[in-house]
């Protein structure tokens, strides 16, 4: 049986028996379960994920479901650690994520670009809280890596882009630069013709 949100909530010391057991069949089974954003449960978040991520990093297995899934699991796991203000670990879960999501985009690049895309701005978020310009580049180079399946698709990636756009502009308004207008001319094109709300995050004030 699944165990609850609740369940969680009344188990103050279930991040220390996944931690001290190393229960990866329990740390799987909660992993997806867990908000993305939720203070109380951070740290067990974390905990979980990490569990689940050491697991599948040491299994020898090349196929491409499973780099796959270590990459998602790596994404997760740099999120997690960087809303707990472990910068150093985030970025190495999140260099993880984009190598391996780099690989496989290289051979299937219609079905793992947005994956990659979305690694790349999950680094740049935490790069550019020591370094605004390398955050700036890590998503210079996923909007431009999104960009043909944006604007073939437009309300698919809508999201995704709109809040790679939002996140590259405060980067260059942080740095005191003009964004590339070569970069974002299309998008803007494009951003115009989408119904009201479908365009992500807005720029930066």
């Amino acid at each position: 049986m699944l165990a609850t949100i609740t369940q969680i909530r009344q188990t103050p010391r279930l991040a220390g028996h996944v931690r001290a057991e190393g229960d990866l069949a329990f740390a799987a089974e909660l992993m997806d379960q867990l908000p993305e954003q939720s203070l109380g449960l951070a740290e067990l978040a974390t905990v979980v994920t990490q569990t689940v991520f050491d697991h599948l990093a040491g299994n020898p297995d090349e196929s491409a479901a499973y780099r796959a899934e270590r990459a998602r699991v790596a994404n997760n796991l740099a999120n997690r650690l960087s809303a707990l203000g472990r910068r150093e670990a985030a970025l190495t879960a999140a260099e993880e994520a984009v190598e391996l999501r780099r690989r496989l985009a290289q051979e299937r690049p219609d079905a793992f670009t947005p994956d990659l895309a979305m690694s790349l701005g999950a680094l740049g978020a935490i790069l550019k809280q020591g370094d605004q310009g390398a955050g700036r580049d890590r998503f210079a180079e996923a909007i431009a890596l999104l960009s043909p399946l944006f604007l073939r698709l437009p309300q698919a990636f809508a999201p995704l882009m709109g809040a790679l756009r939002h996140d590259y502009l405060d980067c260059c308004q942080q740095l005191g630069e003009a964004p590339d207008a070569a970069l974002l001319g299309p998008l803007e094109a494009m951003f115009e013709t989408l119904p009201s709300g479908e365009d992500g995050p807005g720029k930066p004030g």
